[in-house]
């Protein structure tokens, strides 16, 4: 993901490291180089994608660059008022001895850089949910930090080994855990975090800024909560969305995508908009989202299509531009994102599990994580968790899974897309989690509290239009917030397709072929990390015995795609 990167050296002159992490960081024609500050003390610089640059003050003994949205902060300013750029606005914090407190209340999903001259000191901090990758690599020749893993490998500054952890999680979850990559001394920069960096001394420290334990709980009526969602949401949409740029929406057959489209149209009844739908012709989420359009005819309505010659191909340098750490089965409408007439999508990231509740059951209610909770999702590799860290101490488990299953492997479907497109999340921001987090979990248990707003604030496009995971509409009337409950979806409903069926994708003659190819090899570099046969025991099962395994078939494409192109 373009973004940040820059290392500080400990008596050894950067700038020749520098200018390789540079040449890595320019992954495509696309990405421009801006705010180069270059010394054999520091060097940092900023990756962005045209139209996309905030301006961040190098010019100074205190530098600071910064990446990403900033949509509120404790100082924020009436609508309209002029506002300090955010890197201007983080150093001012900085100066005043207030960074903490500012970044406790910045409302926005961004990672920044701070560089103070007289202390010799550099600060690299993420947002409250990290939602803005930073990387790192601390070693006996300091710290280097890149929003890409790669540029950090291009410097060259520490020996590097693959991390075994990693590729059995990988080929499990489909996601890595914490702050793990593929390599066992680069580390992902967690939530709410500082990392300060003493460059005389050579040593550094996490400052956490922020907790989930924090959020207060509230006696609220069900009915009040739901109303009050709404309102939080609408306000979270008008701060992502304006009305004057280049914005649309991802529109899928789902809740999430359609909520964020229903709260422009009413804030801006009239704005011509714009949205975009993958999938195959005859699937529910391109049938359902044109029901949706038909609603707002000023909106114009892109929809790409699959075919099996158009979706593995470009994906191979999607696993490069994600460095290996996104499954390529989860790269599904990327591919036509440079087709698109818009620049910014509001993303329905998130919104299942934060509104619908998707990860809750009636047991596992207003409960802290625990160790058999989180086994439910990341089995094994429980164990390789921070389940007793007081951030978690609320009587909520969800959190752990968002800046886990969520950050790590949602999250990384956003970097997939930031190469196109600025990706804006409004189910993410402070006040709504802040909301949701604290009332009780059963309000929103069985999509009862999302279902009963939708319907009620939102009657036109969810009273008669379908959910693609139902079949049928949402209803306020059925106590679980969906007349589905059962799970018979109508008849007509069962004709529709998946937007993509890799089952049947991996199994045409050029798939076989690429696949076979790649993963065939006794130098294969998979087979290194492992002593499973993984091309036996499911690529040829999947193949031609007619059994669905492309689940670890393509988690060991990507892992394979990445580790040639790391040798290489």
């Amino acid at each position: 993901m373009p973004g940040i990167f820059g290392l500080s050296l400990h008596n050894t002159d950067g700038r020749l490291h520098f200018t390789a992490m540079t040449q890595k960081m320019r992954l495509l024609p696309t990405i421009h180089i801006k705010s180069i500050s270059e010394s054999p003390e520091f060097c940092c610089a900023t990756s962005h994608i045209a139209l996309f640059a905030h301006h961040d003050v190098i010019n100074s003994d205190v530098q600071c660059w910064f990446d990403g949205e900033l949509y509120q902060t404790a100082h924020s300013k009436p609508d309209n008022a002029p506002v300090p750029e955010p890197a201007e606005q983080l150093r001012n914090a900085y100066l005043a001895g207030e960074l903490a407190s500012f970044l406790r209340a910045a409302d926005g999903a961004f990672n920044a850089v701070i560089y103070d001259m007289s202390q010799d000191k550099v600060l690299l901090i993420a947002d409250r949910y990290g939602m803005r990758n930073l990387y790192y690599q601390k070693s006996s020749a300091g710290l280097c930090f890149a929003a890409e893993v790669k540029a950090i490998l291009a410097a060259r500054l520490a020996v590097t080994e693959l991390a075994q952890l990693s590729f059995d999680c990988f080929m499990e979850l489909g996601y890595l855990l914490e702050d793990h990559t593929w390599f066992n001394n680069i580390k992902l920069l967690p939530p709410a975090t500082i990392l300060e960096f003493d460059k005389r001394q050579n040593k550094s420290r996490l400052q956490r800024y922020w907790e989930w334990s924090e959020i207060k709980q509230q006696k609220l009526s069900f009915d009040d909560a739901v109303d009050q969602a709404a309102e939080l949401m609408l306000e979270s949409v008008k701060r992502r969305f304006n009305p004057n740029s280049s914005q649309g929406v991802s529109l899928s057959g789902g809740l999430d995508s359609r909520f964020i489209l229903a709260c422009i149209h009413k804030l801006w009844p009239d704005y011509p908009g714009q949205a975009y739908t993958f999938g195959t012709e005859e699937c529910a989420d391109i049938t359902i989202s044109k029901e949706v359009i038909r609603q707002i005819p000023n909106w114009k309505h892109h929809i790409s299509l699959f075919t099996a010659d158009n979706w593995f191909s470009p994906r191979i340098q999607k696993v490069l531009m994600t460095d290996g750490m996104l499954d390529m089965q989860h790269m599904h409408g990327s591919e036509f994102l440079q087709l698109l007439n818009y620049k910014i999508d509001m993303n329905g990231y998130a919104g299942d599990a934060i509104l619908g509740g998707s990860f809750l059951d009636a047991k596992s209610c207003d409960q802290r994580i625990t160790p058999a909770l989180a086994r439910r999702f990341y089995g094994a590799f429980t164990e390789y968790c921070d389940l007793n860290d007081t951030i978690y101490d609320l009587p909520h488990f969800e959190p752990h899974l968002y800046m886990n299953r969520i950050r790590r492997l949602t999250q990384m479907g956003v970097v997939n897309s930031q190469f196109d497109l600025e990706i804006r999340r409004p189910f993410m921001s402070n006040n709504l989690l802040e909301f949701v987090f604290s009332i009780p979990d059963h309000y929103r248990l069985n999509n009862k509290l999302y279902g009963t707003l939708l319907s009620r604030h939102f009657p036109k496009f969810y009273r008669n239009i379908r959910w693609q995971k139902t079949g049928w509409p949402i209803s306020e009337q059925c106590p679980a917030g969906t007349a589905a409950v059962s799970g018979i979806a109508p008849p007509d409903f069962g004709k529709l397709q998946a937007y993509i069926n890799y089952e049947n994708l991996i199994r045409q003659p050029d798939a076989v072929a690429s696949l076979t190819r790649l993963l065939n090899n006794p130098n294969a570099l998979w087979r290194q990390l492992t002593d499973v046969d993984y091309y036996r025991e499911f690529f040829i099962p999947h193949i031609y015995a007619n059994l669905n395994r492309c689940n670890k078939i393509l988690r060991l494409a990507t892992v394979e795609i990445y580790l040639q192109n790391t040798k290489n």
